[in-house]
C-alpha cells in the first residue's frame, strides 16, 4: 500500500519502533524519527517544498532519495538498495550518510549533498558525480569513512569535493590535495594562483623571508624541494632555507606532498577529483632524502586523504623520523614549528600539511588504511608525565622546547622514534632548543636511568630587548626531579622547580650556547645553587662552583688509572672553569680540596 504524507497533516511521528513503507514514502510535511527508532522505506522518498525531516534514529533507503525540502537531516541515513539509487535535491547530513548497497550504484544525479559529519562507505558504491561535498567549516570537518570496521568494503567514485576551512591568521598555510593529482590551477582557483610555476625564489642576502632579490620569482602558492639547489660560497645568500621554495601556479598536485599557500583567515579552499581512499602507497610521494645540510632531510608533506590519519609509532613510514613539525599561524606560538612525536598520538586533518625529517637513506611518504581516524584534529591532550616545557617570551613572540624522560629506549643522543629535531622559528623571532652533539632538539627524550647531569639548551635570540623563560608541567612528574637552569653569561643558576620564571636580557646577535639544563632525578644529590659545593663536565671543560669559604681549594683531575691529569689551586668562591680538552674522552674523577677536606666526583669527558 502507497503511504503518502499530505500537507493536510501536521506532522507524523514514529517512535520506539520499526516502520515499514513498501512502495515509497512521501513528506509533505514533517518527518520525526524518535530514538531508537528505523524507517524502512523499500522505494522511493521524496521530502517536497518545505517539508522537514528530523531524524533522531535511522532511516533505509532503498529507492531514490529526493529532497526539495529543509537541507539538514540529522543522525543515521542509510542508501541499501539492491539497484541503482539516484539522489537528488539539497541535503546536509549533520550525522551519518552511509551506503549500503548490494548492487548497483547510487549517483547524485543532481542537487547538491553536503557531509557535515561522516560519509560512511558500508558496501558498495556511491557516485559523487561533483555534488557531494566534505564539508568543513569553523564548527567541524566532514570525513569519508572506508577503513573504520574491518567490513567495510564501499567505495566513492566521481568527482568528490573536499574543503578545508582556513584557522588562524591570514597568511602561509601548509595544505595538500585528498584527491589524486589535481590541476593546481583549476582546484586552488579561490586563491587566483599567479607566479611563473616551478621558478626558484632568490633570496636576500640578508637571509631575512620578508625580503627578496631584486627580480627573484613570487607568487602566492609554493613547493618546498629539500634538494634545492643551494648556491656554494659564491652565492650572494649561500646558506638561506629560503633556496629551497619554488613558485607553484598551475600543473598537478602531487599526491601526499605538502605546499605553502597564502590564504586569507576563515577562507575555505574546495578541491575536487577523485578521492584518495584506497592505499595510498601506490600513488606515494617518494624519493625523499637527506642530501644537504641546508635542506637537511627536511620534506614538505600532507594527510593525503580526505579523512584524518594518527600519527602513531605504527604508522610513520620506513626511512622518515618519528618527530614532525607543523607551522604555527596565529596563538601564542606564532612564527614557529610546533613538534609532535609518535608517542603524542597525534591526529592530523584531511589537506594538513607539516614537515617531516630523513635523517639518512631515501624514503616514501607512503600511508596505508590503518593511518586513518575517525578522531577529531581540534582535541589534543598531551601527556606530560616525566617532561616540562621550556617557554621563551620575548617582543610578543614566544617558542618552546620540551625535555621529557622515559623508559621506552631513549638515548643520551638522537632518538628517531622519540625525539625531534627543531626547525628554526621566523626571522627575527626566538627559536629556543636543546643540544647534543651536533642535533638540536625540538623534543629531547632522554632516559630516566643513565640520563645526562647537563644538557645544553640553545637560544637564538632573534631579537635585543628583556627575555622570560617559564618552565611548564614540572609538577607533572611522578618522580623526585630537580630542573635548574644556568645562565653562562652571569654565572647565575636558578632551580627551576623551585622558581619556574627567569628573567634576563639579550641581544639579537648574542651566542646560542648561553645556558644549560641540569637534571637531579630520583633522589640524585640536589645541585649548586650558590650554597653548596658542585662540580660536574660539559662540552670538555669542567666547572666547580664554590661558595662563601675562608682558606684555600685545589681542585684535582685523577684518569681511570688514578693518575692526576690536572690540578689547579687557588679556587675564588663563585663559579670556577677549566679547560679539559686536551685531556682524552672518557672516564675521569674530580676532586676538590677545600682546607684539606676531599670532595670526590665521578664524570665522563
Amino acid at each position: 500500500m502507497n503511504r503518502f504524507l499530505s500537507t493536510a497533516f501536521t506532522a507524523l511521528y514514529l517512535g520506539m519502533a520499526t516502520g515499514a513503507f513498501a512502495q515509497g514514502f512521501t513528506n509533505g510535511s514533517q518527518l520525526y524519527v524518535q530514538s531508537g527508532a528505523t524507517l524502512n522505506i523499500d522505494m522511493s522518498v521524496d521530502n517536497v517544498v518545505s517539508a522537514g525531516i528530523h531524524n533522531n534514529g535511522t532511516i533505509q533507503v532503498a529507492g531514490n532519495f529526493n529532497n526539495s525540502g529543509v537541507p539538514a537531516i540529522a543522525k543515521l541515513v542509510v542508501l541499501d538498495g539492491s539497484t541503482a539509487q539516484s539522489v537528488t535535491g539539497n541535503s546536509r547530513f549533520t550525522g551519518v550518510f552511509e551506503i549500503d548497497k548490494s548492487g548497483g550504484t547510487a549517483t547524485v544525479t543532481s542537487g547538491t549533498v553536503l557531509i557535515d559529519s561522516i560519509l560512511r562507505l558500508n558496501t558498495g558504491t556511491i557516485n559523487a558525480n561533483g555534488n557531494v561535498v566534505i564539508v568543513s567549516d569553523a564548527a567541524s570537518t566532514g570525513l569519508v569513512d572506508d577503513f573504520s570496521a574491518p567490513t567495510y568494503n564501499g567505495s566513492v567514485t566521481g568527482t568528490l569535493r573536499v574543503q578545508r576551512f582556513i584557522t588562524g591568521a591570514s597568511g602561509f598555510h601548509y595544505i595538500g590535495s585528498p584527491v589524486n593529482t589535481p590541476d593546481m590551477a583549476v582546484q586552488l582557483s579561490e586563491l587566483n594562483l599567479y607566479g611563473p610555476n616551478n621558478n626558484q625564489v632568490l633570496p636576500a642576502p640578508s637571509c631575512d623571508p620578508d625580503q627578496l632579490y631584486f627580480g627573484s620569482p613570487y607568487g602566492n602558492a609554493f613547493e618546498w624541494r629539500e634538494v634545492g639547489p643551494f648556491p656554494g660560497p659564491s652565492g650572494w645568500a649561500p646558506t638561506c632555507e629560503q633556496w629551497g621554495w619554488f613558485v607553484r601556479s598551475s600543473g598537478p598536485m602531487t599526491n601526499g606532498r605538502g605546499y605553502s599557500a597564502i590564504a586569507s583567515s576563515h577562507q575555505t579552499i574546495e578541491i575536487a577529483g577523485t578521492a584518495n581512499t584506497s592505499e595510498i602507497s601506490t600513488v606515494s610521494y617518494g624519493g625523499l632524502g637527506n642530501t644537504n645540510p641546508v635542506g637537511d632531510g627536511w620534506h614538505l608533506v600532507s594527510n593525503p586523504f580526505p579523512s584524518p590519519i594518527i600519527w602513531s609509532t605504527a604508522n610513520v613510514p620506513s626511512g622518515i623520523d618519528g618527530g614532525i613539525a607543523f607551522w604555527q599561524t596565529s596563538g601564542t606560538y606564532a612564527g614557529t614549528y610546533q613538534p609532535f612525536i609518535p608517542l603524542d598520538n597525534k591526529v592530523i586533518g584531511s589537506m594538513q600539511g607539516f614537515f617531516v625529517h630523513v635523517s639518512s637513506g631515501t624514503a616514501s611518504w607512503a600511508l596505508p588504511q590503518s593511518t586513518r581516524v575517525l578522531g577529531d584534529p581540534g582535541f589534543y591532550k598531551p601527556n606530560h608525565t616525566n617532561s616540562f616545557d621550556i617557554v621563551v617570551e620575548a617582543g610578543g613572540f614566544a617558542d618552546k622546547t620540551t625535555v621529557r624522560f622515559g623508559e621506552e629506549g631513549e638515548s643520551n643522543g638522537f632518538d628517531s622514534m622519540l625525539d625531534a629535531l627543531k626547525i628554526p622559528s621566523r626571522y627575527a623571532q626566538p627559536t629556543l632548543q636543546t643540544r647534543i652533539g651536533r642535533d638540536f632538539f625540538a623534543i629531547n627524550s632522554l632516559p630516566i636511568e643513565g640520563h645526562p647531569m647537563t644538557v645544553p639548551m640553545d637560544l637564538v635570540p632573534g631579537i635585543s630587548g628583556t627575555f622570560k623563560f617559564r618552565a611548564e608541567h614540572l609538577s607533572s612528574f611522578d618522580i623526585e626531579a630537580h630542573v635548574y637552569l644556568e645562565d653562562l653569561k652571569i654565572g647565575k643558576i636558578q632551580e627551576l622547580t623551585v622558581n619556574p620564571v627567569y628573567e634576563f636580557t639579550a641581544d639579537e646577535n648574542d651566542d646560542a650556547d648561553r645556558f644549560l639544563l641540569h637534571f637531579r632525578l630520583n633522589g640524585e644529590e640536589p645541585m649548586y645553587t650558590g650554597d653548596d659545593i658542585l662540580m660536574y663536565a660539559n662540552n670538555g671543560s669542567a666547572y666547580v662552583f664554590l661558595p662563601e669559604f675562608d682558606g684555600q681549594a685545589q681542585f684535582d683531575v685523577f684518569n681511570a688509572l688514578g693518575d692526576l691529569v690536572y690540578t689547579k689551586s687557588n679556587l675564588y668562591e663563585g663559579k670556577n672553569t677549566y679547560d679539559l680538552s686536551q685531556l682524552a674522552t672518557g672516564a675521569y674523577v674530580f676532586r676538590l680540596m677545600v682546607n684539606n677536606k676531599p670532595i670526590s666526583k665521578k664524570v665522563i669527558l
